[in-house]
């Protein structure tokens, strides 16, 4: 399995960087999906309600030191899928860096200098 950190070049010296620390991101209609297919589902708050309340205390501990959280929005499909591509159980970990990769192609210029449109996929 590749290291967490290296994957994808996400520590490259030669590009840009995210100005900010991303955070893995779900909405209320994909919590339940997102609950079926975690490895570590049952570390996870059982309810989108708890799951918020939860995510919600983690980002104002970021602000208060001096972090920029990012919203990393994940869709549990698309997570799933590149877990499959990459030999990575679907877990804390694998969320984490997913989380980078979903919040660099979101925010991060293309050559053109423009946001990177999310894939369709």
């Amino acid at each position: 399995m590749p290291r967490h950190d290296t994957l994808f070049g996400l520590e490259s010296r030669d590009g840009p960087r995210l100005n900010g620390t991303p955070f893995p991101w779900f909405d209320r209609e994909s919590y339940p999906r997102i609950l079926e297919v975690m490895a570590d589902h049952d570390l996870m708050p059982a309810t989108y309600d708890r799951w918020l309340k939860q995510a919600q205390r983690v980002l104002e501990k970021a602000l208060r030191d001096g972090k920029k959280p990012i919203r990393a929005h994940i869709d549990p499909d698309q997570f799933m899928a590149w877990c499959a591509d990459h030999d990575w159980p679907a877990d804390s970990m694998a969320r984490l860096t997913f989380a980078r990769l979903v919040a660099r192609r979101d925010l991060l210029p293309d050559a053109a200098g423009q946001p990177r449109a999310p894939s369709e996929s």
